[in-house]
């Protein structure tokens, strides 16, 4: 009994091995994928148009895309979901409004399934 343990103990260690270096492998390849997606079409920061910050804020019904409490018109920051430094760009479906502390807290992390749908869709897109 205590051998299939010891057996059992050993293969939970060798998955959760191979899980954490699939991560590692996965995470290498996005950011891979973000850096030549830049050199080939690098993305500009710019100011926000007035308009398109009134039609984010309507469309959120004036509340935090993070935290879903009420932002006050023109204390927010301008949030990507996919970050630029992930390869993210400036398109509305890429916006939203966020307290300042609760973008803050956001920092740039992004799921890799998210990261991963979005840099399949730009590449299409080039």
């Amino acid at each position: 009994m205590s051998n299939e343990i010891d057996r059992l103990t050993d293969c939970l260690k060798s998955a959760t091995r191979k899980e954490k270096a699939s991560e590692l492998q996965l995470a290498f390849i996005l950011q891979e994928a973000v850096e030549i997606l830049k050199e080939i079409s690098p993305i500009k920061r710019r100011s926000w148009i007035e308009a398109q910050l009134h039609e984010l804020y309507d469309s959120q019904r004036g509340k935090c895309a993070i935290c879903r409490k009420n932002i006050a018109w023109g204390y927010f920051h301008v949030d990507h979901k996919i970050p630029h430094s992930k390869g993210g760009g400036n398109e509305f479906t890429n916006l939203q409004l966020t307290h300042p502390l609760c973008n803050q807290s956001k920092g740039n992390g992004v799921s890799f399934s998210d990261l991963l749908l979005y840099l399949e869709s730009r590449a299409m897109n080039l």
